[in-house]
């Protein structure tokens, strides 16, 4: 079973992070639809001093990470609010990169 999973409202639970290096990625399919994002771990993180950050990246480039939160083995899931609705740099896309990276 994958790490890491993310859930968004009426969608099924994606598991299917592409790795880049030390960061696994998602596409989001028309994220001014997303209100909340579901960030969850499916085992605990070997070392408990870091963390998995959630952030995310807009097209063309997808060449900027904003931050959206975090998770660690103290809080291994949590709810974020994206406010991406209300975002005019993101409620015309037609998708984003939701980026998972292991932090300390």
């Amino acid at each position: 079973m994958p790490q890491f999973g993310i859930l968004i409202p009426g969608s099924e639970v994606k598991y299917d992070f592409e790795q880049y290096g030390d960061k696994g990625v998602v596409t989001i399919q028309n994220p001014g639809a997303v209100n909340v994002i579901g960030f969850f771990m499916n085992t605990p993180l070997a070392d408990s001093t870091v963390g998995a950050t959630l952030s995310y990246s807009m097209p063309p480039e997808y060449s900027g990470l904003i931050f959206i939160g975090a998770i660690a083995n103290v809080r291994p899931s949590d709810i974020f609010h994206t406010g991406w609705a209300l975002n005019p740099n993101v409620n015309q896309l037609s998708e984003l990169k939701l980026i998972c990276e292991i932090q300390q």
